[in-house]
């Protein structure tokens, strides 16, 4: 009769502990909620346009509609329509400006939450003159944040966010390459035309 052999300790698996990804501290949620970090800024950009951005927008959506109704694209004529309509009403209206704040929890954009583990990761960019902080979620929506940072210096945004979330800058995609290939060849301003005013 044959006995089965004991098994050697040193060819057990691992333990959980050694393998496991360790995961990042958010503090105790039992622990009252303190704002690290607070400002006000424009709830998004804004940029006064002059009538040439209007005649020439105006153009635009008038080939397009003719071609969309050529191929019977009475959906996307709409559509066309309705993009071009939601721009100029942004264009003319000032954007109100709202509460901001990370905490030790989160970020706060006016009455919103959003806790650390909800968010990707981050990055800086420049448009318009002023500093935009782009916050990627994990949320169906919205799936990407954009805050304005002003007059809150970067460095200390940096500086608190990095510690709960990756700094990761993504590469352009293909529409972002268009976009900005299309403005440069086509802009819809003149270049050396009046400033815009946020």
């Amino acid at each position: 009769m044959t006995q089965n052999p004991t098994p050697d300790p040193s060819l057990a698996p691992s333990s959980s502990s050694e393998t496991k990804k360790p995961e990042v501290d958010f503090g105790n949620p039992l622990e009252e909620e303190k704002i690290l970090i607070a400002w006000k800024a424009p709830e998004r950009l804004h940029k006064t346009r002059g009538k040439e951005f209007f005649t020439t927008v105006g153009a635009f959506v008038f080939l397009l509609s003719i071609i969309a109704l050529f191929f019977k694209e009475i959906l996307l004529m709409i559509t066309i329509w309705a993009f071009a309509f939601v721009s100029i009403a942004m264009s003319k209206t000032k954007p109100a400006s709202i509460d901001y704040a990370i905490t030790t929890r989160g970020l706060k954009i006016g009455k919103n939450k959003y806790r650390f583990s909800e968010l990707a990761r981050f990055w800086l960019e420049e448009k318009l003159g002023k500093i935009i902080l782009y916050i990627d979620t994990f949320r169906p929506f919205p799936g990407r944040l954009a805050v304005i940072l002003e007059p809150i210096d970067k460095d200390k945004i940096k500086a608190i966010l990095v510690k709960k979330i990756p700094y990761d800058k993504p590469e352009d995609t293909f529409v972002d390459k268009a976009g900005k290939w299309l403005s440069e060849k086509v802009p819809l301003e003149e270049p050396n035309g009046a400033p815009g005013r946020t």
